[in-house]
């Protein structure tokens, strides 16, 4: 049977919010070369300034995006990622998806991010998703890639 995934708004104070938000933090600390340390305010994901997302598979937390609202026209995609044991099923182009949606629906029609170079999932999962390298919007020290779609 194929599993049921579910993608649903959380606050960044809900429990499995707050687990998928630990294991992302701790994953990078293993794959970047020097360590990662958190540089969005929780409160720059939830409303007005954005929103945060949770993904399910059979009721159980393993992905989680997160959307940030930069100005009028523009918003980032922020703190995605999927539990290892789920990847494979779809869930990152769904969490993507969703996060677009709901950009869309606010009246934003452009879509930024930044990622590591050791990224190479999520930077083909980007690329195959319509985003295109441009220069950086941000001076986050942790990003080598940046990168935008229009909606």
């Amino acid at each position: 049977m194929a599993a049921q995934i579910v993608v649903d708004v959380r606050s960044v104070d809900d429990a499995d919010a707050r687990v998928c938000l630990a294991s992302y933090i701790a994953e990078l600390r293993q794959r970047f070369p020097g360590g990662f340390d958190t540089n969005v305010s929780p409160t720059d994901l939830t409303p007005p300034h954005g929103q945060l997302f949770v993904a399910y598979v059979d009721a159980v937390a393993r992905g989680i995006v997160g959307v940030r609202f930069l100005d009028a026209g523009t918003a980032e995609i922020k703190r995605m990622w999927v539990d290892p044991t789920a990847r494979g099923l779809g869930l990152a182009r769904r969490l993507l998806g969703v996060a677009e949606d709901f950009i869309a629906t606010s009246g934003r029609t452009a879509v930024v991010l930044d990622t590591h170079a050791s990224l190479v999932e999520a930077i083909a999962l980007y690329r195959s998703c319509g985003y295109a390298e441009t220069t950086p919007y941000n001076d986050n020290p942790y990003a080598e890639l940046w990168f935008r779609k229009t909606l």
